[in-house]
């Protein structure tokens, strides 16, 4: 059944749907900029040659898993078989380079780090924004830390640990313009209990980016559970990721 659900999903959503609070010079703006962009860019050359290399790592990953854990938990024990599986696609990154690029935050936190592909992105759509990215494996952080020394990022800080353990201390420090990437903990109560986190800020405005929200049923519902309790914000429906955007 749930994978019946995935392929409906999939079949509607993956060209982008709007709901919430959305007008129709925002969808366009949206859809001209970030969604239809194919504006090569020499940073996307820069993070893919990374991958490459990543893909011919067959150093082993650790264990670490605080998560809902993956369907290719196996094959992300090397860090050639965690690039291939787990990693975010090319087209994915690209999008959130764009976000990034479009909405210029002043702050961007990861919640999941990985191998910091994603989190090129983030950052070298943005060179002005601080990032803040967080991986609770100290194998992949490390791995992610000597990526950025390699892309030449000096905007990123990588803080090792479980995300309730270090996000507390993380976001009360935050403010202005914020964007969010939650990739990891992929489970209902923990998506929904980030979330919120970003959300209770006083005067919180900026986007919140979901991965992986048709990923289980459980993260179906907590994309629908966050667009029904948002529903004045803009909600983006990717299929692969969902977006929030709060700016009032």
């Amino acid at each position: 059944m749930i994978r019946f659900i995935q392929i409906f999903n999939y079949f509607r959503h993956h060209r982008g749907t709007f709901g919430g609070c959305v007008t129709r010079n925002f969808k366009h703006g949206f859809k001209h900029n970030i969604l239809q962009n194919t504006k090569q860019s020499e940073d996307y050359q820069v993070v893919e040659r990374i991958r490459k290399e990543l893909r011919m790592n067959r150093n082993p990953t650790g264990q670490s898993d605080f998560g809902a854990g993956t369907r290719t938990k196996f094959l992300k024990r090397t860090v050639a078989g965690f690039a291939k599986n787990a990693v975010i696609h090319q087209a994915s990154g690209r999008v959130l380079f764009n976000l990034s690029g479009y909405f210029k935050p002043q702050q961007i936190i990861e919640l999941g780090t990985g191998l910091g592909i994603g989190t090129m992105y983030l950052a070298l759509g943005n060179p002005s924004a601080k990032v803040i990215t967080i991986e609770g494996n100290p194998v992949l952080a490390a791995i992610a830390e000597e990526n950025f020394r390699k892309a030449g990022l000096e905007n990123i800080c990588i803080v090792t640990g479980r995300f309730d353990d270090v996000l507390p201390g993380i976001i009360k420090n935050c403010a202005g313009n914020l964007m969010v990437f939650i990739d990891g903990n992929h489970t209902f109560e923990a998506t929904l209990r980030y979330c919120g986190m970003f959300t209770s800020i006083i005067g919180f405005k900026g986007v919140i980016i979901i991965d992986d929200i048709n990923w289980s049923a459980g993260m179906m519902s907590a994309w629908e559970t966050i667009c029904s309790f948002y529903e004045k914000a803009v909600h983006v429906n990717l299929f692969n990721m969902g977006i929030l955007i709060i700016t009032d």
